[in-house]
């Protein structure tokens, strides 16, 4: 029997949205698990678009709440496919609707309200889970690219108007500053909960840190622009704390098309993706079969979902093996009748190309003679609820032999991080290295707030014979003879008759 009382939580939004985000804002809404909760529901109707005034008063057939129609505002609010822009009149406006929303929380004798913006889709055990968290202001994380040049970024902060350090980093050099905003990245994709300086958007707020005086009015003496960053500002003045969890990011419809997304968050919701979303397997393979295919696809395969092989002209029994190996694993391998390889940069647009119009989550992109380590899909695990934009670094050993890797000042490859893995998004304009050597794995833009590095190493067994580095070395002088591409001191070293190598230990 159940005996933890119910809560009684107003949920409750200012709308001025156009028809189709609000739809599936609302249909959120209806998905939320309630179990334990006396909810109702407050919408200040602020709609310049009588479809979505309809919507909103279609919801409330039935339900508990209120929706008020608030006089028209002259002035427009645009909103495009760029970003949002506010004048300051439309920031005190919603200031005072939800300054009244806090007031009618405490006067009507509500536990909490669960103020969300009317763009957001919400994972069914949102206000659930943010309720057993038991703290006075918290919000849901999610996040969002302010602009398509920005990389994906929470709607948290730690300090000012929108610093991702805290204080003792004020004065300290950039470096600093960004190592520290980039650990708060990481807290923000940790699946916990931490304190922070400002949030806004999808925040539970109790009523008793209401009753201290909290609001979303001006503070006239401080500069910084939003009513959220004001209603920070006086909780923590007033001795509130400010907390964001992690653990059911909702969707963030900041752009009209990403109603697309609406569906595949639906599925993840329900097969909790939220966690373990899928990783697909993106690979450039040509004459595979007698070298390292098979000890590569072994490795791997626990670690993924599904694969995307392009093969750059195989003439052996590379394709037959993948389709063997893969055979329980969805996969697609798409043959090229001419090989790209003297252009780099078309094969591995191509590659990219074929591997998100499969619509990933993860991208897992390793080469045919790069082993992942055993525990890879162990180690893999805390990083894959990480927001799209996220790109994971792994550790590169080259080796020289079955047992040893090269350790030397031509080839340190293993001494930091490299791009392998890359959650996926739609929404962000791909920018490419055009070299015809050495173009890179992935885009060139995609680096974001920094590159996250794990503790996984992979074996690069491509240099690990003899007769292959022979082989490679000849193949990068036909290729590239003026060494434009290629570092001569390195091009120089492959052939080094006594290297210094380091015996591998697991």
């Amino acid at each position: 029997m159940n005996t933890k009382p119910t809560q009684r939580v107003l949920i409750a939004s200012p709308v001025r949205q156009k028809p189709a985000i609000l739809k599936e804002f609302l249909a959120g809404l209806t998905r939320l698990a309630l179990d334990g909760i006396d909810c109702e529901f407050l919408f200040a109707d602020d709609n310049d678009d009588p479809e979505s005034s309809a919507a909103l008063n279609e919801f409330m057939l039935g339900r508990p709440g209120y929706c008020v129609r608030l006089e028209r505002e002259e002035e427009s609010y645009l909103c495009d496919a760029e970003t949002h822009r506010w004048k300051e009149s439309l920031i005190q406006r919603v200031a005072a609707v939800k300054t009244f929303m806090l007031q009618h929380t405490v006067e009507q004798g509500f536990d909490h309200i669960f103020l969300v913006d009317s763009d957001i889709v919400l994972h069914p055990a949102t206000l659930q889970h943010l309720l057993a968290q038991d703290k006075a202001v918290i919000s849901e994380v999610f996040w969002t690219q302010w602009t398509p040049q920005d990389p994906y970024l929470p709607q948290t902060w730690l300090l000012d108007h929108y610093a991702f350090y805290d204080r003792s980093f004020a004065s300290a050099p950039a470096e600093q500053k960004e190592a520290a905003s980039r650990e708060f990245m990481q807290w923000m994709r940790s699946g916990d909960t931490h304190r922070v300086g400002g949030l806004g958007a999808c925040t539970l707020i109790s009523a008793q840190a209401i009753a201290k005086g909290l609001s979303f009015a001006e503070i006239d003496n401080v500069s910084f622009w939003g009513e959220d960053r004001a209603f920070c500002i006086r909780a923590r003045a007033l001795g509130v704390e400010l907390w964001a969890d992690t653990k059911y990011p909702p969707l963030h419809l900041y752009r009209e098309h990403y109603v697309e997304r609406v569906p595949a968050f639906i599925e993840r919701c329900a097969a909790r993706f939220d966690r373990q979303p899928k990783v697909t397997l993106s690979m450039v393979v040509r004459n595979e079969a007698d070298r390292y295919l098979s000890m590569m696809l072994q490795h791997a395969l626990p670690m993924i979902d599904e694969a995307v092989i392009i093969d750059d002209g195989s003439t052996d029994g590379t394709v037959a093996m993948i389709h063997d190996l893969l055979r329980d694993k969805k996969h697609v391998v798409h043959q090229l009748d001419r090989s790209l390889f003297s252009n780099e940069h078309e094969l591995r647009r191509l590659q990219w190309e074929k591997t998100v119009a499969s619509n990933p989550d993860w991208i897992l992109n390793l080469d045919a003679d790069e082993i992942l380590e055993s525990h890879a899909r162990d180690a893999i695990a805390p990083y894959l609820s990480a927001p799209p934009g996220t790109l994971l670094g792994f550790r590169l050993f080259d080796f020289w032999s079955d047992t040893h890797y090269r350790d030397d000042p031509q080839w340190t490859a293993h001494q930091r991080s490299w791009p392998f893995m890359f959650r996926y998004t739609p929404d962000y304009a791909y920018t490419w290295n055009t070299n015809r050597l050495h173009t890179g794995r992935f885009p060139m833009n995609i680096g974001g707030m920094g590159q996250q590095s794990t503790p996984i190493r992979i074996k690069h067994l491509g240099w690990s014979r003899a007769a292959d580095r022979e082989a490679k070395y000849q193949r990068y002088l036909t290729i590239d003879p003026e060494m434009q591409y290629c570092d001569k001191r390195q091009m120089d070293s492959i052939l080094d008759a006594q290297p210094h190598l380091v015996p591998w230990l697991d």
